[in-house]
């Protein structure tokens, strides 16, 4: 099986690998303070993508503090199915903002995800929006899952 990743591309023996790889966006907001910009990968498995959406929920209500879920809605997204989430906690710095995008990619959980200090809350939506219209799933590539 060829996997390929941005940078390269590489062949590996097919024995079940699952991709798991996330990748981590950081810069600073209008005000200096942080923004990151998360994109991570979940096998489905045998569960069903509103089970792993549920899931993921689950465990950062459990591992945040003061977890908020502010919303959750479905859409579509290039054509594949997908949730979106906006939640709140409390971080070492303060109040934190995620929007979450979880998208249904053959087999795979495709997850945005974009932080920010609560005071950011419209820019964090701003940049999740920029994101989500500008998805282009690449289904020409062997996804690991």
């Amino acid at each position: 099986m060829r996997y390929y990743a941005n940078e390269l591309a590489v062949d590996l023996p097919d024995i079940g690998f699952a991709d798991r790889t996330v990748n981590v966006l950081e810069a600073k907001g209008v005000d200096g303070k942080p923004v990151e910009v998360l994109i991570a990968r979940r096998p489905m498995g045998a569960s069903s993508f509103e089970d792993v959406v549920r899931a993921h929920q689950e465990q950062e209500r459990r591992a945040l503090r003061g977890w908020k879920s502010l919303f959750v809605r479905e859409s579509v997204i290039d054509g594949c199915l997908a949730i979106e989430t906006g939640i709140r906690w409390k971080g070492d710095t303060g109040l934190l903002y995620q929007r979450q995008t979880h998208i249904a990619v053959d087999g795979l959980v495709v997850v945005l995800i974009v932080n920010a200090p609560v005071e950011e809350t419209e820019a964090c939506d701003e940049l999740m929006l920029r994101m989500v219209n500008s998805v282009n799933v690449r289904r020409d590539v062997a996804l690991v899952g």
